[in-house]
């Protein structure tokens, strides 16, 4: 794969069992404490793209 498309692969391969896990996740007693949150099943995708181009992060700025 060129351009780094290597990196990204593992997000481009979704299945229906990923979001019925999150869904099975979140109805469970482990997610008792969890609320007002949005949960992004997109096998980090959309990491990958928040700060895409933007230089320093804001924590590392002066």
């Amino acid at each position: 794969m060129r351009n780094g498309a290597a990196r990204y692969a593992h997000a481009l391969s979704r299945h229906p069992e990923d979001i019925a896990a999150a869904v099975c996740f979140l109805a469970s007693d482990h997610a008792r404490y969890i609320s007002g949150q949005t949960l992004r099943v997109d096998g980090g995708s959309s990491v990958h793209t928040q700060n895409h181009g933007r230089g320093r992060s804001a924590a590392g700025s002066e």
